[in-house]
């Protein structure tokens, strides 16, 4: 599913608003259609198919290759978050003045700024402190930054992972946190956040506003500066490179192991013996992120962390695995270079957990938000999560019946963890 989520947004948020920047700036029309397309469904589909092809091309050549790649856009788009900064920093005109000079370009509209206030309604009265909202808010960066651990699915594929997964994991959510509060900083300082609420709030599309913009795009209308715009848009866009590959490795790996324990098709697992990939995995992994790419394009509900209840759940999951496993295992974690203990209680049974308080505050805030799109008050999506995560043991039992059938007890391949 987040294969194809991320390849969307490609089109959704990053080409279009790169193009209406564009459009703006040399006050060409022709690139502001362009830019819409690219929030139609069908252009959603065809730049996120684009991505997905690409780099499924790329990871069967080799994971080395991404590598290289991953690195030099990484850089790129770190760049253009620091001329985002730069921009919002040093900006000391006016947000309105700003705002309707670049939508008097592209939607005609001469003060657009005062519409978007005046059709959000008047400002809701500060409500104070809210630990239901508190939690609420929490939930949307872990969407992303809870998956920072995704680099171990190709631990084993790292030079000195040891010292690189210890330094990568935990150094990735600091430097994307530090971003994210920068960033906030900036753009409320400079929009305020009456207006960024109300662009959030007014029904844009009956100001003949088209779209929310983004905060690169906001940057856009801050500056006159063709280099800075370039650096903005194409940085912002970027970020999705650095996104969408993450859940093919990830995918890829699965497919693999569940192959090797006998839970899929012997095929998945095999490895080409020029590049090293696992071809198979990758070329069903791209198949499936296509489909659920068109599945959000052209399905308006399918809410962008619809699924996210779900993978949380696999969360909590683990954390119970890592309270129970000194235990349970426990001549495999007595040998362990990490078997250690705090006050006679193991350290893995500790942080488990904790994560399992932290997962179930996010759980029960999408659970009791009604704007998260899988919450009770909308039954749906969240039904779906449940169905999936049940698939999950159906097929299980399928499996080990027709395994069992030909001779194969699935049970003794889960009863030792294997050394990688």
């Amino acid at each position: 599913m987040y294969i194809g989520i991320p390849a969307a947004f490609l089109g959704k948020y990053g080409i279009s608003s790169l193009f209406r920047s564009l459009g703006a700036y040399f006050e060409a029309p022709h690139l502001v259609q362009i830019g819409d397309w690219f929030t139609s469904p069908l252009g959603v589909f065809v730049s996120g198919a684009v991505l997905i092809i690409l780099y499924v091309i790329l990871f069967s050549i080799g994971i080395n290759v991404y590598m290289r790649l991953q690195l030099y856009l990484f850089i790129l788009a770190s760049v253009g978050l620091v001329a985002i900064l730069v921009v919002f920093a040093t900006y000391q005109g006016s947000m309105a003045d700003a705002f309707n000079l670049y939508m008097s370009k592209l939607t005609g509209h001469p003060d657009a700024y005062s519409a978007v206030l005046q059709g959000a309604g008047p400002a809701p009265e500060a409500p104070g402190f809210s630990w239901h909202s508190t939690l609420s808010a929490t939930t949307w960066p872990f969407t992303v930054l809870g998956f920072s651990i995704a680099s171990a699915y190709i631990g084993g594929e790292i030079k000195g992972a040891n010292r690189a997964q210890l330094i990568g994991m935990p150094g990735s959510l600091v430097y994307s946190t530090v971003w994210i509060l920068v960033l906030v900083w900036a753009v409320v300082h400079v929009a305020g956040l009456p207006f960024l609420r109300a662009l959030d709030t007014a029904d844009l599309q009956s100001l003949g506003i088209g779209f929310t913009p983004t905060f690169a795009e906001i940057g856009a209308m801050l500056t006159s500066n063709l280099l800075l715009i370039l650096l903005m848009g194409v940085g912002f866009l970027l970020w999705t490179f650095a996104w969408m590959p993450i859940y093919i490795l990830t995918t890829t790996r699965n497919l693999m192991a569940w192959a090797l324990d006998g839970l899929a098709p012997g095929k998945l697992s095999a490895v080409s013996d020029r590049t090293h990939a696992p071809v198979w995995s990758i070329g069903v992994s791209g198949l499936l992120g296509l489909i659920l790419l068109y599945v959000y394009a052209y399905t308006p509900s399918f809410a962008t962390i619809a699924g996210f209840f779900g993978q949380v759940f696999t969360f909590l999951l683990t954390s119970v695995a890592a309270i129970v496993f000194p235990f349970r295992q426990k001549a495999m974690f007595e040998a362990s270079p990490i078997n250690w203990r705090l006050g006679g209680v193991p350290v893995l049974s500790i942080l488990g957990a904790i994560s399992i308080i932290g997962l179930g505050l996010i759980e029960w805030a999408f659970l009791n938000d009604s704007n998260s799109g899988i919450s009770v008050a909308h039954p749906t999506m969240l039904l779906i999560n449940v169905a999936v995560f049940l698939s999950g043991f159906v097929y299980y039992g399928i499996v080990r019946w027709i395994r069992s059938r030909q001779g194969i007890d699935l049970g003794l391949v889960f009863q030792e963890i294997p050394p990688e």
